[in-house]
């Protein structure tokens, strides 16, 4: 085990689990700035890992009935088409330049949209009934996902929550990872068929995680949530420009 992406996966579990920012927004760029992969690389590594982590943490909210699954349906009908989709474009300019730059602007602008769903954080539920679209529209985030691994979790909870705003935390929560789940996995065996996943280190990032969520839980009430939320969302938007321009 390489124990630097061990302490790796440790620090970036920690944050998320104190701060609910999601994984990818921080894993993604860690992968391609501090380990020197390529975007596409980073992109199908962070999503084995994303499957690893989260299924754990579904089986958890699944057990206490916080997951509502026909919205999850729902969503399902509309990301998975979408990253089918996506992943046949990406096999279509595999290897090229410009896949490489379509990367780079899609991680840009997944982190500026995570940045800004950490500042623009949930007051607190709304008693009424939720609107009755059918949330199947969300699921156009699975290309996304598939272009930059971000955006299952920070935007798709945070969408949830303005669709759903009646419903509690916990199940927002909970839907939302019965969707990242699977999609997630669906994403990781594109870029795997295309070559783009690192095992090795998805393994070890992992293996940080455990203790990272386990230290995450005890720190989550003694930290200034507010302040390192707009700390991280200013590290994520200065990430995002430095891929953009």
């Amino acid at each position: 085990m390489d124990w630097i992406l061990a302490a790796t996966g440790m620090l970036i579990a920690t944050l998320v689990t104190v701060t609910g920012v999601g994984g990818g927004s921080l894993m993604t760029p860690t992968l391609m700035f501090g380990f020197g992969l390529p975007a596409a690389t980073a992109v199908g590594t962070d999503l084995l890992y994303a499957v690893f982590t989260k299924s754990g943490a579904l089986l958890s909210y699944a057990r206490d009935r916080r997951v509502h699954w026909s919205t999850v349906g729902w969503m399902l009908a509309g990301s998975v088409p979408a990253v089918v989709v996506t992943t046949a474009l990406l096999a279509l300019f595999h290897g090229a330049a410009l896949q490489e730059r379509f990367i780079h602007v899609a991680v840009g602008a997944a982190l500026i949209l995570s940045a800004l769903s950490m500042v623009l954080r949930r007051r607190g539920d709304v008693a009424g009934p939720h609107p009755a679209a059918r949330p199947a529209w969300l699921g156009a985030g699975g290309a996304l996902v598939v272009l930059s691994s971000i955006g299952a979790g920070t935007l798709g909870t945070a969408l949830l929550t303005r669709l759903y705003p009646g419903r509690p935390l916990r199940e927002i929560v909970g839907t939302e990872l019965a969707q990242a789940v699977p999609l997630a996995a669906l994403a990781a065996g594109g870029h795997f068929l295309l070559g783009q996943v690192d095992w090795r280190i998805a393994i070890d990032l992992a293996l940080g995680a455990v203790p990272g969520i386990w230290l995450g839980r005890r720190l989550v009430h003694r930290l200034p949530d507010k302040w390192m939320r707009y700390t991280l969302a200013v590290v994520l938007t200065g990430a995002a420009t430095k891929l953009i321009v």
